[in-house]
């Protein structure tokens, strides 16, 4: 599979405030294309019965009911993205089908160095849950990540490399988020009835916790640091062109969140172009 991708952007407001007791207002809309409530998303012959789009993941997915000549161009993956002033975080965790594995990297902006740590281990050492709201474990024979929710808050844990090495990564985050927030959902179809891409943008994010790259830590400061989820399953044909793009800042007392994006497959029910505002004043 071929993607070419533009990843996440960052632009800052005004940083301000701990975004804490945050109440959410959200657009667009509601339109036909709108799906409010729990539906499946693949129809048992394997061809998509959720075609549209959604304030949060109410398609159900199921993966075997993904058809058997698709399974080849099958990709799951978790993909966060946290953003400060000072530098940023991203931390890919991914099945491609063949094998499975997970690389967290650090922009510094001041020193323009990136710091990154691959794991890499058999496909069947990722088993990936259906909703966004439900835990991650991935164990590969460098390192380890895991991804936990509960109500309120996402817990992000990455140990990677040999303890006491200069290349020794370890990630301590946490992003607040509740599955009652409301951040798009979308289901693209590309052109064979069976292959479809399904995605869950949770934008902005407040985050805080730390980064060790060897002997250095990365601390994030509180009320200035965002994260976005890029939440993925879907049947994949073999070329595909994807843009995306993300905004956080806080502007007036209210975080603002922005996404932006498709896949040029069939969104005529609605794209994945969302905002978020979180009033915290």
């Amino acid at each position: 599979m071929t993607v070419q991708m533009q990843r996440s952007f960052f632009l800052t407001l005004a940083l301000a405030a701990p975004l804490i007791g945050c109440t959410t207002d959200s657009s667009p809309g509601r339109d036909p294309g709108e799906i409010v409530e729990e539906t499946p998303l693949l129809n048992p012959d394997g061809t998509v019965a959720a075609h549209g789009w959604a304030r949060g993941p109410l398609m159900q997915y199921d993966r075997s009911l993904v058809q058997e000549e698709h399974l080849g161009g099958l990709r799951e993956w978790e993909y966060y993205a946290v953003f400060t002033p000072d530098f940023a975080i991203g931390l890919t965790l991914a099945d491609i089908g063949l094998l499975s594995f997970s690389i967290l990297t650090l922009e510094d902006y001041a020193t323009e160095e990136i710091h990154s740590a691959i794991l890499i281990a058999e496909a069947s050492a990722l088993d990936f849950p259906p909703t966004p709201f439900e835990d991650t474990l991935f164990e590969a024979p460098t390192g380890t990540v895991e991804y936990r929710f509960e109500e309120g808050m996402r817990t992000i844990t990455v140990l990677a490399g040999e303890e006491g090495s200069e290349d020794r990564m370890e990630a301590h985050l946490q992003l607040a988020d509740s599955s009652a927030v409301e951040n798009v959902a979308v289901v693209h179809r590309f052109d064979e009835p069976g292959q479809f891409f399904y995605e869950n943008k949770r934008v902005s994010m407040p985050a805080t916790g730390s980064v060790q790259v060897g002997e250095v830590s990365y601390e994030l400061p509180q009320g200035a640091s965002f994260g976005v989820l890029d939440w993925g399953r879907g049947a994949w044909p073999g070329e595909v062109r994807w843009e995306w793009g993300h905004f956080a800042g806080m502007t007036g007392g209210h975080m603002v969140g922005i996404n932006l994006g498709t896949v040029f497959a069939d969104d005529s029910p609605g794209p994945s172009n969302w905002m978020t505002a979180r009033s915290c004043v």
